[in-house]
């Protein structure tokens, strides 16, 4: 493996920690097709990126109130989507889906990511349903990883 490129990374506003970003990157290092699903603006998106082996697919709606499960807003989602676009700006090895996991998945039913990193909606219900549907995504032998589970303000 090659050096770990996290500078760029670590400039995005967001709740990754370095040491998370540094895995995220070595993962990333060795695989050819990446999912992150949630992508808030881009810190973790860019690590992922600039250190894929191959191409990484972002999802993310961008859209609306963030909600937590005591139905409190967190963050407007939409105003994170213009500095996302900035964040990223020039990666050539990213496709993002502007849109719910739920509506991509009806457009991808077939296993071929290598990599799938599940950091979206934190709700328990909502995370359930995105591994039982990246589990559709995943190529036999990938790796499905996620964020912020052991989170208080996340229980289950």
């Amino acid at each position: 493996m090659g050096d770990i490129l996290l500078d760029k990374a670590l400039a995005i506003d967001g709740w990754m920690s370095p040491v998370e970003l540094d895995w995220l990157a070595r993962v990333a290092s060795s695989s050819n097709k990446i999912l992150e699903i949630g992508s808030y603006k881009g810190r973790s998106t860019r690590a992922l990126c600039d250190n894929a082996k191959g191409t990484v697919t972002a999802v993310d709606p961008w859209a609306g109130p963030y909600i937590t499960d005591n139905e409190s807003v967190l963050f407007d989602q939409a105003k994170s989507w213009d500095e996302c676009q900035r964040n990223l700006a020039g990666v050539e090895n990213l496709t993002i889906f502007r849109g719910y996991f739920e509506d991509f998945c009806k457009q991808n039913t077939e296993s071929y990511f290598d990599f799938v990193f599940i950091d979206g909606d934190h709700r328990y219900d909502s995370v359930i349903r995105d591994i039982y549907a990246s589990l559709k995504l995943l190529k036999l032998g990938g790796i499905l990883s996620g964020h912020d589970y052991t989170h208080p303000d996340w229980p289950g």
